[in-house]
């Protein structure tokens, strides 16, 4: 499983990427799919989480740690994170999906409704 939700509108627009291009050629086409979602209510949604469920292993890729955060924490989603650790799962990321696995999470600057850099 990869999440693409720090890379924003354009993840949205470009689902395959590298990443998910290399856990695929690693683990097999069929084994890898790609998720995102920008809005807390899909987050909070059986259909979104049900893969994720199903998975053994979530990688988050590169982004803003902020979309993450907004989006995933305090819904389904971050339950059915904290479930597949708990039944032996591993949750990797690079950079952004990195920074929101730790205890302590820098931001971005925002302004307004933008976070600079977006």
């Amino acid at each position: 499983m990869v999440i693409t939700t720090a890379g924003g509108k354009n993840a949205a627009e470009k689902r395959e990427v590298g990443s998910a291009r290399a856990f695929k050629a690693i683990v097999g086409e069929g084994n890898v799919s790609v998720l995102h979602t920008l809005s807390r209510k899909v987050a909070d949604s059986d259909e979104f989480t049900a893969p994720i469920d199903a998975a053994d292993a979530v990688w988050m890729n590169g982004g803003e740690q902020a979309r993450l955060a907004d989006t995933f924490l305090g819904t389904m989603t971050e339950k059915s994170f904290r479930a597949l650790l708990d039944r032996g799962g591993v949750i990797g990321g690079a950079s952004a999906g990195a920074q929101i696995q730790s205890s302590f999470m820098t931001r971005g600057i925002v302004r307004g409704d933008r976070i600079l850099g977006d």
